[in-house]
């Protein structure tokens, strides 16, 4: 469950929130994006009642940068708690608000907001979480939240 779990994450690290204050325009780019990111925040929403999420990024121990280049190209580099780093190379591309972010065939599509230097994800599809561990699986959508260094 953990790697189904970093490979949601990895997909997702993709973010919901992300701005800058250079330049004039409010539009989402690639020239935007561009820099380094922390991930800050890694949960999973519950789609019936948003008000409940999970933290995925605390209870793994997860963390993670994100380097994206001004073409699309990024590397990801996650870590957690007793694992090796992991180091991905990625494709991203925007199509006006909505993120793209491809490794290895698999795409997660996402949302994208910024703010100051906080970019945010949101998941467009949801997917199946255990929120309480009860061994039943809930029906959720990934919200990540980086931090530009």
């Amino acid at each position: 469950m953990f790697s189904r779990a970093l490979l949601a994450t990895l997909g997702v690290l993709a973010v919901t929130a992300c701005s800058d204050s250079t330049g004039p325009s409010s539009e989402i780019s690639l020239a935007r994006l561009a820099g380094t990111w922390d991930l800050s925040r890694l949960e999973m929403v519950l789609v019936s009642d948003t008000s409940i999420s999970q933290d995925v990024r605390g209870t793994f121990g997860l963390s993670a940068t994100l380097t994206i280049q001004r073409t699309g190209h990024a590397v990801l580099v996650a870590r957690a708690q007793g694992q090796p780093d992991l180091t991905v190379n990625v494709t991203i591309s925007l199509h006006g608000d909505t993120l793209v972010y491809e490794v290895e065939g698999s795409r997660y599509i996402a949302v994208v907001q910024m703010s100051g230097r906080t970019m945010s994800w949101r998941a467009l599809a949801s997917t199946y979480w255990d929120m309480n561990g009860d061994g039943s699986a809930d029906e959720v959508f990934e919200r990540d939240v980086w931090q530009r260094r």
